[in-house]
């Protein structure tokens, strides 16, 4: 009976220059996103919810959206360590900032999901938990 895991790692190898270079600037860009997006995300609550609620008129939709990004912080944790273990940490760390980049556009697009102005923070919330999910990967 074979007993290798179901994903095994690969040999970790060198490195290029260009590899390198690429992994710095994906790493940057999606740590800087990131950490503007987390530092200013309260300031936004504030605007949307003046915008779209006519003042502290939704509080669990706030809550929700908030609370999103703890969520999908949680979960990355739980499962991007697995992904990089599966892919290689350089190739997974390339796939964690790359979503953590869209997940930062698609939070700067938020728009009501339904007529219900209040769904605006639905979709923050998942456009947070998409985020926050690989905020903390590899």
């Amino acid at each position: 009976m074979d007993s290798s895991p179901p994903c095994p790692v690969s040999p970790r190898g060198e490195m290029s220059s260009s590899d390198t270079f690429k992994n710095t600037i994906i790493s940057a860009v999606s740590q800087l996103s990131t950490a503007y997006n987390l530092i200013v995300i309260q300031i936004v609550h504030v605007i949307v919810e003046n915008q779209y609620c006519g003042g502290d008129k939704c509080p669990a939709e706030v809550t929700i959206a908030s609370t999103a990004c703890l969520v999908g912080g949680v979960c990355g944790e739980l499962t991007f360590g697995y992904v990089g273990d599966c892919l290689g940490r350089p190739r997974a760390l390339q796939l964690t900032m790359a979503l953590s980049i869209f997940g930062a556009l698609i939070s700067s697009f938020a728009v009501p999901l339904t007529d219900d102005d209040r769904t605006v923070f639905h979709f923050l919330a998942i456009a947070r938990f998409v985020l926050c999910l690989l905020y903390t990967s590899p």
